[in-house]
């Protein structure tokens, strides 16, 4: 069970006792000619505290896990005539890390900042590697600014807190996604179905035909691999859809259509979250074409090449996206698919925090941390 977490203003014993288990983070090194493993040192801590204690511009605090110091989190530059400061936290080692305390731990400290301190805005910045911290303070409701070569820069206001913190307190919602191999999908939310590029029989080799029902069909190109509507049984409903339905139209190769035609780009948004389906997108996006994309949850991506952005391409495309959640699809995998398509370990080396799914269905939400997801299908056509 998670213990509370708590923020405390640094004293030099618990500072002493935070640093005897302290292990120097690589993901905060820019520079990693700079990077050498922590070695406790007594004197230089208390050195440290003096420092920043004589200093007015700054508040010191420890991150506690129940009793135990596990953080340090720092208010810097305060300015008071201007009510703004800078935030900055580090965990102690690893063992604190991907639990959740540095989000909790920032939001208590938002909350001390807009609240007693009377701060009407906050910066923070990270850089680009840390995609950890990038996470954090994305979930917690920082904006993004801007970036340089080593930093991304991030601020928020009272008011943007404010609305946060709001956002927090609504029901969490989700999307169900069913991958059922190649490029075809199903989404769902309160019981609405969508199935995006539904392929034809025998259209794909190594899969069995698909026999879906859906409440709505979404087919990004006329190809008998992903554009087989008639596949699709119509339920009916009524009322309307729960789904915002966006598109862009986009091309299927890096020649403007002259090759393979063109391609829609079909992007689903429900309480929030939203889930972009790239069809068999052939080249990169401009800025104005990611611009209108974001923000992405879950970016359903082709990577397996030859007819679409190739492994390294989809990679840059999720980066300029900055999607959140990354899923694979349009790849062979071992009897599975075009034999000139790539595999997805090509694209999975480019990758970072990879996940794998147990099965065919997983749940977006806009909580989720930032990882390339390998999903799989699991389950006989009578299932599905």
């Amino acid at each position: 069970m998670n213990q509370a977490i708590t923020l405390a203003e640094a004293t030099l014993p618990r500072l002493l006792e935070y640093f005897q288990a302290f292990e120097a983070d690589p993901d905060l090194f820019a520079d990693m000619s700079r990077f050498s493993p922590y070695r406790y040192d007594p004197a230089a801590v208390e050195r440290a505290y003096l420092a920043h204690k004589s200093a007015g511009d700054r508040r010191d605090f420890l991150i506690f896990e129940g009793e135990s110091p596990v953080g340090e989190l720092i208010l810097k530059h305060i300015d008071e005539p201007q009510k703004t400061c800078e935030l900055s936290i580090h965990l102690q080692n690893d063992q604190a890390k991907n639990r959740g305390i540095g989000t909790r731990a920032e939001k208590l400290a938002l909350a001390l900042a807009f609240g007693p301190l009377g701060m009407e805005t906050v910066y923070a910045d990270t850089i680009h590697k840390n995609a950890r911290s990038r996470h954090v303070l994305e979930k917690v409701g920082f904006r993004f600014t801007g970036e340089d070569d080593t930093f991304r820069y991030y601020e928020m206001t009272k008011n943007e807190w404010r609305a946060a913190a709001e956002r927090e307190a609504r029901p969490v919602k989700a999307i169900r996604l069913t991958w059922h191999g190649h490029s075809c999908f199903t989404v769902e939310a309160e019981g609405f179905r969508v199935v995006l590029d539904p392929y034809e029989d025998g259209a794909v080799p190594g899969l069995p035909p698909l026999r879906l029902s859906a409440h709505q069909v979404l087919c990004s190109h006329g190809h008998h691999d992903h554009g087989w509507a008639e596949g699709v049984t119509i339920l009916p409903w009524e009322g309307e859809s729960p789904f915002a339905l966006e598109t862009l139209d986009v091309f299927h190769d890096d020649r403007q259509g002259a090759l393979r035609g063109a391609n829609r780009i079909h992007v689903l948004e429900y309480g929030g979250v939203r889930v972009a389906h790239m069809g068999d997108l052939g080249h990169l996006l401009s800025e104005e074409q990611a611009a209108a994309l974001r923000p992405v949850d879950a970016l359903l991506i082709p990577v397996g090449g030859h007819y679409t952005i190739d492994a390294q391409q989809a990679d840059e495309v999720a980066r300029q996206l900055d999607a959140r959640c990354v899923v694979p699809m349009h790849y062979r995998s071992g009897e599975t698919g075009y034999s000139v398509l790539g595999t997805v370990e090509a694209f999975l080396a480019f990758r970072q925090e990879i996940c794998f799914a147990e099965d065919d269905t997983v749940e977006i939400t806009s909580a989720l941390p930032p990882h390339t997801l390998v999903m799989r299908v699991g389950k006989t056509p009578e299932d599905r």
